[in-house]
């Protein structure tokens, strides 16, 4: 039978024309799935992280708060101590002294200052950071306090109906060879006519107090001048703090109102990536501006818990994929293995092999396609059949005419 002798084989099969594109199109979903998936999470995370951010910042308010609360106990007791009206106005140090200290050191405050009409300090009680408790100094004379302007406040009988005539305020004070800044309360000495005679401040150091408040965040705290936004505290402990100055820009959106939002910046410190949020540090229900209040949590333990959640994300999606595809290939199989086949069983037909048949199973599009083509090489093999036994029509004409038969008539 006339033919090619050899099997014709597909340069592309069947096969991977129907598996292929369904592998890439897995591919890209899960890919796509993954990347989607990542971003949510990672949206996700950085929502908690301002969320933490945001609460560790009314966190440490509130602890401002508690602590201004304090403060204005003890410049109360003090105050109202007897013997305090008359040493103010009689500028007797020894007798405040006598009188003060030990108040002053039950409390644990770190200054207390008491203060003539022109705003000289009749007696100022210090304790210098990292002395022990109970270990204090005293000082007199000191001109300084007059140009602070809540000390101008209270010495002028400054009154807000809302709040009362207490005021606050945060001053830089010279103790041995740098500036430290406290965190000062005060409130007049009025006789019973309502004249004032001087004033009570009563003083914590910010750099005392930024452990407290960061312990009650639940992060990092951090305390800026509002005019220059250089850094004043820290419970950090940059190796340049000069780093850490805040820019013009992020004070004053810190200090605008609410609705502008608070500004957030990544911050490193002595190698470590911290994300902090920039707030007013505010006194006297907060009508009182005295800085800027930074709260900051750090990057690396952040975005573990992100790496953690993308990459399980990234191993169920490849876990997905491969499922994906094991399945693709199970169904292309068990639509490809039947062509393959009934392809196979032509090429061998094509060769003069009419005893070849393929196995059909189902009923469905394959099965009919199968049992079709069984039936035709059936057909084919017999009409082959049939024409051997024929003889051709060269073989007709070479055979000898046979002579006719004579008639006989009678």
């Amino acid at each position: 039978m006339p033919g090619s002798t050899s099997t014709p084989t597909p340069r592309f099969g069947l096969r991977w024309k129907i598996t292929l594109p369904f592998i890439l199109l897995a591919l890209i979903l899960s890919l796509g799935m993954v990347y989607l998936l990542g971003l949510t999470v990672n949206q996700e995370q950085q929502a908690r992280i301002l969320r933490q951010l945001t609460d560790g910042g009314q966190q440490a308010a509130d602890a401002v708060v508690r602590v201004e609360s304090e403060l204005l106990a003890v410049e109360r007791l003090i105050a109202n101590t007897e013997g305090v009206l008359d040493g103010v106005q009689r500028a007797d140090a020894e007798s405040l002294r006598a009188g003060i200290l030990p108040l002053v050191v039950n409390a644990g405050a770190d200054v207390v200052s008491i203060l003539d009409g022109q705003g000289t300090s009749l007696l100022s009680i210090r304790r210098d950071p990292g002395a022990s408790a109970g270990e204090y100094g005293t000082l007199r004379g000191e001109g300084f306090y007059t140009a602070w302007p809540f000390v101008q406040r209270l010495l002028t009988g400054s009154v807000d109906p809302a709040i009362g005539d207490k005021q606050s305020g945060v001053h830089a004070l010279r103790i041995g060879e740098s500036d430290t800044p406290v965190f000062f309360v005060g409130g007049p000495v009025r006789d019973s006519g309502g004249t004032i005679h001087g004033a009570v401040l009563v003083g914590r150091y910010l750099a005392s107090l930024m452990p407290e408040i960061a312990g009650q965040a639940g992060a990092s705290v951090s305390i800026y001048d509002q005019f220059d936004g250089r850094l004043l505290a820290s419970s950090l402990e940059p190796d340049n703090p000069a780093a850490m100055t805040v820019l013009s820009e992020s004070i004053e959106q810190a200090m605008a109102p609410r609705e502008s939002g608070d500004p957030i910046r990544n911050l490193p410190v002595s190698g470590t990536e911290y994300t902090e949020v920039l707030t007013a540090f505010v006194a006297r229900q907060g009508t009182e501006p005295l800085g800027v209040l930074g709260v900051a949590l750090p990057r690396v333990s952040l975005a573990g818990g992100t790496s953690d959640d993308l990459l399980r994300v990234i191993v169920f999606g490849a876990v997905a994929l491969i499922l994906v595809v094991g399945t693709g290939l199970l169904i292309s199989n068990s639509i490809t293995r039947p062509i393959i086949a009934i392809a196979d069983a032509s090429a061998q037909v094509a060769l003069g092999n009419l005893d070849t048949r393929v196995v059909h199973q189902g009923t469905d599009e394959l099965g009919v396609l199968a049992r079709t083509f069984n039936q035709m090489v059936d057909d084919l093999r017999q009409r082959t059949m049939t024409d051997a036994r024929l003889p051709s029509p060269a073989t007709e004409a070479a055979r000898p005419a046979e002579p006719a038969a004579s008639t006989v008539t009678a």
